[in-house]
């Protein structure tokens, strides 16, 4: 929780980072089909080495981003 709380502080993105290796055509369609599932990706390194492309990214977790958003500019909780 600390960890959402600091990157949330930082505007990094909140979510789980995944680290995927591949052809360049396979990435692409691996990206699409995370976009066609509408889910949000934030890009972090994108490198190429030839045939192959190597992608870091988040899966943006935005129920986690906006509720610590919201406590840390004032929110309560109501329990």
């Amino acid at each position: 929780m600390v960890d959402a709380i600091d990157a949330v502080a930082a505007e990094v993105p909140v979510g789980e980072r995944h680290t995927v290796r591949g052809g360049l055509e396979t990435i692409e369609e691996l990206l699409d089909h995370l976009d066609d599932q509408s889910l949000t990706i934030e890009l972090l390194e994108e490198e190429t080495d030839g045939p192959q492309r190597n992608v870091v990214f988040v899966k943006v977790a935005h129920p986690t981003r906006d509720q610590t958003a919201y406590y840390l500019d004032g929110g309560t909780s109501k329990e």
